[in-house]
C-alpha cells in the first residue's frame, strides 16, 4: 500500500511506468529521418557549393589564361592545358567535387550574335549512401552537374 501511496503522492498514476519508452518507441523513427534528412541536405549543399566554385573557377581560368584561339569567328580550345587545370583543381579541393569531371560536350563556346563560354562538371558517383528505415529504402541524390556560362571577351 506505501508504494501505490507514493507514486500517488509524486504525481504518477500506479500503471504508468512504460509510458516513456513506448513514446520513444514511436518517436525516435521520425526524429532519425529528420536527422537524416538534415545531415544529407548538408551534404548535397557541399557538393553543390564545390562544384559550383570549381566550375566557376574553371570558365574564369579559361578565359583569364586565353586557353583558345579564334579562327574565321569559330573558337578552339586548348584541351590539353584545360585538362592540366581541371586536374590540379580537383587536387586542391576535397569531397564529392574532387572527382569531378566534365559534362558531355563540355567545355564549349557558342558561336552565336555574344559569344559564351559553357563549362558543365558533373559528379557521377553516389552522394549519399543508401540509407533503409523501418524497410523503406530512402530516396537519394546520385550525381550532380553545374554549368557556369561566362562572355567572351572581344
Amino acid at each position: 500500500m506505501a508504494f501505490f501511496a507514493r507514486q500517488l503522492r509524486d504525481g504518477m498514476a500506479p500503471r504508468q511506468r512504460g509510458g516513456a519508452a513506448i513514446e520513444m518507441i514511436l518517436i525516435f523513427p521520425i526524429l532519425l529521418l529528420l536527422l537524416y534528412a538534415t545531415v544529407s541536405y548538408a551534404i548535397l549543399f557541399w557538393a553543390y557549393q564545390g562544384l559550383n566554385g570549381m566550375t566557376a573557377e574553371m570558365a574564369g581560368q579559361i578565359i583569364h589564361q586565353q586557353w583558345y584561339e579564334e579562327n574565321d569567328g569559330s573558337y578552339q580550345l586548348d584541351m590539353d592545358e584545360i585538362n592540366k587545370a581541371l586536374a590540379a583543381l580537383r587536387s586542391r579541393t576535397s569531397g564529392p567535387a574532387a572527382t569531378a569531371d566534365w559534362c558531355s560536350g563540355s567545355p564549349d563556346i557558342s558561336d552565336d550574335d555574344i559569344d559564351r563560354l559553357s563549362v558543365c562538371l558533373e559528379v557521377e558517383e553516389g552522394l549519399l549512401p543508401q540509407l533503409s528505415l523501418l524497410g523503406v529504402k530512402l530516396p537519394r541524390e546520385t550525381s550532380a552537374s553545374v554549368t557556369a556560362t561566362l562572355r567572351m571577351p572581344r
